[in-house]
């Protein structure tokens, strides 16, 4: 699972929304574990990218529910501040 959120993660850094949807459809959440946000933030970023806030923000959220990692949350926490401007 975790090949496939980092195939997805290149594939959004490079634009490529389509195959970062496929690759993300794939990924069963539940195997992630305590990386689980991982996924929730690829999603996030995702949605944020093709102009859905709405739903950014509701993975966001997801992500920061699923971490417990004081500078993760952070980071997260900064991303929604930015996202809500």
């Amino acid at each position: 699972m975790f090949t496939l959120l980092n195939h997805a993660t290149v594939c959004l850094q490079l634009s490529d929304f389509e195959k970062t949807h496929q690759l993300l459809k794939r990924i069963d959440v539940a195997e992630l574990g305590q990386r689980a946000y991982l996924y929730y933030g690829c999603y996030a970023e995702y949605y944020m990218k093709i102009g859905e806030k709405s739903l950014a923000i509701s993975f966001l959220d997801k992500a920061l529910a699923e971490t417990t990692n004081t500078l993760e949350r952070d980071f997260l926490m900064g991303r929604k501040v930015v996202w809500t401007c």
